[in-house]
């Protein structure tokens, strides 16, 4: 079952999170809901952590596919690590008309448990990097470029940290939260180059029938985000090899490139010197048997 589906199925935020509406509910209600398969999230991953210098310079390309949408993915931990368990994490994301600015709710899976909801509550702003606040605390980043990304969004502690938790910090939410703010804008780039994506929608109207005779909750419409492109799953593939001096023959992994309002995707491909590709014999002893 989706995380989506999960939360719908009985968690309930406290009032003083999310007023007297259900998080489940206002799920519900939002435009759209994309589930990302293991390639996209990928590709996201790939170009928050290897190209956010470019993610930071297209944040004013940037359009929102909706004012209210849910967006979920695999394979993520606190520390922003692969994890085995592959929890699903989810990110109600609720901005403004422009699609600009707006507040984000973060929610993951627990195994043999219900889902969990981050104590907080996330603003972003794709226009401004976000003053300090007494009342907020920043995400910050030891990369330089990931770092700026993390500047255009921030938390608030809006409740103590529940009994039987974790035991929230807000050091723990910020590790927990670093990449989910990035990880939604490089979707939002991505769906610019809509070639690259392609978009699956499911209607559960059918089964929703039979599961509500049987006395079952409904469940919710979603649209699936999977790689159209077989050369960028290639790409994705190959291993980069990357030179001390940079300008020996090298392999360069496929990502996107910016010119002007334009994004396009450059793929996999060979740079610099081959003459200087080959290793020098002299380093080396010859063995005669």
């Amino acid at each position: 079952m989706h995380l989506f589906d999960q939360v719908k199925s009985g968690v309930t935020m406290p009032p003083h999170l999310a007023g007297p509406i259900q998080l489940g509910a206002r799920i519900a209600l939002a435009d759209r809901r994309f589930v990302l398969d293991d390639q996209v999230c990928s590709l996201a991953k790939s170009l928050v952590i290897d190209q956010a210098d470019l993610l930071a310079d297209c944040l004013d390309l940037v359009r929102l596919p909706a004012e209210t949408f849910w967006l979920e993915w695999r394979d993520y931990d606190l520390d922003g690590q692969q994890s085995y368990e592959e929890p699903r994490v989810g990110l109600l994301v609720e901005a403004d008309e422009g699609g600009r600015t707006g507040e984000m709710t973060l929610v993951w899976e627990r195994p043999g448990g219900p889902p969990e909801v981050t104590p907080t509550c996330f603003a972003f702003d794709l226009d401004h990097a976000l003053d300090p606040d007494p009342e907020w605390f920043g995400m910050t980043h030891q990369n330089q470029s990931i770092d700026l990304l993390c500047r255009h969004f921030r938390a608030r502690r809006t409740q103590p940290s529940p009994a039987g938790s974790k035991g929230w910090t807000d050091h723990l939410v910020a590790q927990a939260s670093w990449l989910a703010g990035p990880l939604m804008f490089a979707f939002s780039v991505l769906l610019l180059r809509s070639g690259e994506i392609a978009q699956r929608e499911f209607s559960r109207g059918k089964l929703n029938k039979a599961r509500v005779s049987r006395g079952r909750t409904a469940l919710l419409d979603y649209t699936e985000m999977r790689i159209s492109r077989p050369e960028i799953v290639r790409d994705m593939a190959r291993t980069s090899l990357t030179g001390h001096g940079g300008v020996r023959l090298h392999h360069v992994r496929g990502h996107l490139v910016r010119r002007g309002s334009a994004i396009f995707w450059r793929r996999a491909h060979m740079r610099g010197e081959a003459a200087l590709a080959l290793p020098d014999e002299r380093r080396f002893t010859r063995v005669r048997m």
